[in-house]
């Protein structure tokens, strides 16, 4: 059923020790919010807040009250089981649901539940947009800054339009990586591993807190390249580095620490040569 669109937006106040909003979203005039740790699936976070226009079905036995009007605590279960416990109330012609994992007390969620407060619909869209999940492909209105160039190889970073658009802004941005006339472009959490040019090179994005990289490519050597900024980015730093060309498997590291990042191979390439090559 298509609701009416809210005209403001909701969220959390005091969602909590250790739980910040990771996501903001709305569908057919449901708003849903995300609060927890950050975490690869926000969907999967202890506390979620629902706001939508009122259904005509009242609250089946009110036995408590939130902003002084009648709120019912409800079970929260799954085939079955109860995983957590849920409160809804209405207010002002909307029907408002915070919803908390694991054996909490009442009072908790109550207190969670008093904190929710109304937002304008520039800000709550402002977070829809701030919160919204990684693309698979750089967005419209990306802003394209070139970070690096080497040996004949121009790293760019592609930041999320309008970045920052609010204090809760973490989009994480696209990089693009070009070689005499050849490119890829991605938005991978991991790695990138790519024949461009004739050559191989490993690139992506690393912590703010790297300052250099070190790819170490099994059997073959290894490469240590400074991680670089993006004015006016500061969530990741962006780095690139050629290998020799009998590369395969390689291992990302902090060159500092020698702490262990990520690793790659050419089963994430678009080169199905180098993929038969490593896989004899």
């Amino acid at each position: 059923m298509l609701l009416e669109l809210l005209v403001t937006g909701f969220v959390i106040t005091a969602p909590g020790p250790g739980r910040e909003l990771q996501r903001a979203e709305e569908f057919q005039g449901r708003q849903t919010s995300y609060y927890g740790r950050e975490t690869n699936d926000p969907s999967d976070s202890p506390l979620t807040l629902h706001a939508a226009d009122a259904a005509a079905v009242p609250l089946p036995e009110p036995d408590t009250t939130v902003h002084g009007v009648p709120a019912d605590f409800t079970d929260l279960t799954d085939d079955g089981q109860v995983y957590g416990r849920g409160l809804r109330w209405i207010e002002n012609g909307v029907e408002l649901a915070v919803e908390l994992d694991g054996k909490r007390s009442d009072a908790a969620l109550h207190a969670i539940a008093e904190s929710v407060q109304p937002v304008p619909l520039e800000r709550w869209q402002t977070l829809v947009v701030a919160t919204s999940p990684w693309p698979n492909t750089p967005p419209k209105g990306s802003k394209a800054v070139v970070v690096r160039r080497s040996g004949g190889a121009t790293l760019t970073a592609l930041l999320p339009p309008g970045f920052p658009v609010a204090a809760e802004d973490e989009r994480l941005p696209c990089f693009r990586l070009r070689v005499r006339g050849d490119s890829a472009t991605d938005c991978a959490h991991n790695p990138t591993w790519e024949r461009l040019g004739g050559a191989i090179y490993v690139f992506g994005i690393v912590s703010p807190r790297v300052r250099n990289v070190r790819v170490v490519a099994e059997g073959v050597g290894r490469v240590t390249v400074p991680a670089v900024r993006a004015p006016g980015y500061p969530l990741a730093r962006f780095y690139a580095a050629r290998l020799p060309t009998n590369t395969c498997e390689v291992q990302i590291r902090n060159a500092r620490t020698n702490r262990f990042l990520d690793q790659s191979g050419p089963v994430v390439s678009h080169s199905p040569s180098d993929k038969r090559r490593c896989r004899r």
